[in-house]
């Protein structure tokens, strides 16, 4: 009985989702690029030796290969934001308790429910699809096993970037007076440039990873390459559902993310350049005759409302989201001009 409880528990740490967050975050990137190359030369072989191949296979399999490495970049990277973060905040109790609270959400092991039916339904509706096509069954399994890997480690990345868009809301929201701050300078305070730093950073990789979601879905959808079939009914319908998915959670949803966290971002210098404001006004208050005193805190206080209100941006990820972000937006529009084509001419 004791050797069954024993197993039971070794079973539920090796399945912990914390566990699995913290080994990506320890990851050696080499160790990774090996295995996916092996996964690639084994796709390569088996495609080669097949007598019904996958349509563009090198395409598909290259484009797959960046949202895979991104996807698993995007998870080891928000996770070294964490450590960061905590030492750079470690003396500020206020973010301490948000942090804290974070982390119990970022680790839970329910956090596996929304991965697993997330690949599970894209797995379902390609195979619904794509069933008819003349496809090696060595070749099918292949696709359908990466496509269900890439997809599920590409949902925790995305769970991981709606955590982070998470902690600058609660900052924002936070009524507790925030200790740990550049009192001169604000907007140069060290954990605000790296939650600035992070969300241009981490928007970049997601819009990449949009965008060619979007692109591999749209000849998938709108080619003769896959067979797709639109004069069917249920075609149609799972068709326009995967675009409406596609829409909402990554047209949509990315740039309101980055306008979002850098609103947030601005509020909380503008609330603790207010902050000290209110500071240095009450020192002057309580003094008395010190006149050259009272001179020097005015010109700190003219100084302070000088400040900017956001960190310096860096440019490369601001034109990497801004041009990738009408690309996804101008390929959406094309599909679904394409899909209400279709539904016309039923």
């Amino acid at each position: 009985m004791n050797w069954i409880k024993d197993k039971f528990r070794k079973c539920k740490l090796l399945f912990q989702y914390k566990k699995l967050l913290i080994s990506i975050g320890n990851s050696n990137f080499r160790k990774l690029m090996q295995i996916t190359l092996l996964i690639v030369l084994i796709g390569q072989v088996g495609n080669l030796c097949a007598h019904d191949k996958f349509p563009l296979f090198l395409i598909y399999q290259s484009a797959f290969l960046g949202i895979l490495l991104l996807s698993y970049y995007s998870i080891f990277y928000f996770e070294r934001f964490w450590r960061k973060f905590e030492l750079e905040t470690a003396s500020d109790i206020c973010i301490f308790s948000i942090r804290n609270y974070l982390k119990r959400k970022r680790y839970c092991n329910s956090n596996w429910l929304y991965p697993f039916i997330v690949a599970t339904s894209v797995l379902i509706v390609v195979h619904m699809l794509y069933k008819n096509a003349y496809l090696d069954l060595f070749m099918r399994i292949y696709c359908y096993c990466t496509l269900y890997i890439i997809v599920f480690i590409c949902t925790i990345g995305y769970t991981q970037y709606v955590m982070f868009i998470r902690l600058i809301m609660k900052i924002y929201k936070n009524d507790l007076p925030i200790v740990c701050y550049d009192r001169v300078l604000p907007y140069n305070t060290i954990w605000i440039k790296t939650l600035s730093n992070t969300a241009y950073k981490g928007s970049s990789m997601f819009f990449v990873v949009g965008l060619l979601y979007i692109s591999l879905f749209y000849v998938f959808s709108f080619t003769s390459f896959f067979g797709v079939d639109l004069s069917i009914n249920l075609h149609l319908v799972l068709i326009t559902l995967f675009w409406v998915a596609l829409i909402v959670f990554i047209v949509i949803a990315f740039p309101c993310f980055l306008l979002f966290s850098l609103k947030c971002i601005n509020q909380i210098i503008v609330q603790l350049k207010s902050q000290q404001e209110n500071d240095i006004r009450k020192e002057i208050s309580i003094l008395n005759n010190n006149i050259l005193l009272k001179q020097l805190y005015i010109n700190v206080l003219m100084n302070l409302d000088r400040t900017p209100n956001f960190p310096e941006k860096p440019l490369i990820s601001s034109i990497i989201s801004t041009g990738i972000g009408i690309i996804n937006f101008l390929a959406s529009t094309q599909a679904c001009f394409s899909l209400i084509q279709m539904i016309k001419g039923i």
